[in-house]
């Protein structure tokens, strides 16, 4: 699979062209973040009969009138890795200082193809942002 194109969620009319760029939306949507603002705009562009998978635990609410769930035939489901014990444990140890940090590279945007490419033989370690 290969990044076409990246989106950038402030533009204007932005959910207007990723429906008309997808044919009606996509399929499948993951949410990292897991909060109103990045529920809402999912659903906005997720197609009829799509699924939205939660990870991301940022928190909050989440309401959708009944008649747009029908509507879109939408599934959502929760993923999470772990367990609350464990994130508290893991929690004491990066106060303990116990944990090194993540390695973070910042990269430009242009290069995204470079940089999956590179995921995908398993070349990166860590992070690596993609920037404009």
């Amino acid at each position: 699979m290969v990044a076409t194109v990246a989106y950038d969620p402030s533009e204007p009319e932005v959910v207007r062209r990723m429906i008309k760029e997808t044919d009606g939306g996509f399929d499948e949507i993951v949410d990292f973040a897991g909060n109103e603002k990045s529920m809402a705009f999912a659903v906005s562009v997720l197609a009829r009969g799509g699924k939205i998978v939660v990870s991301g635990l940022m928190g909050g609410n989440f309401s959708l009138p009944m008649v747009q769930w029908v509507y879109k035939r939408m599934t959502i489901e929760g993923f999470m890795v772990g367990t609350l014990a464990e994130a508290k444990e893991l929690m004491a140890l990066a106060r303990a200082g116990k944990i090194k940090p993540t390695p973070m590279k910042e990269e430009p945007m242009a290069d995204v193809q470079k940089w999956i490419e590179e995921l995908r033989v398993g070349n990166v370690v860590g992070r690596i942002v993609l920037k404009n």
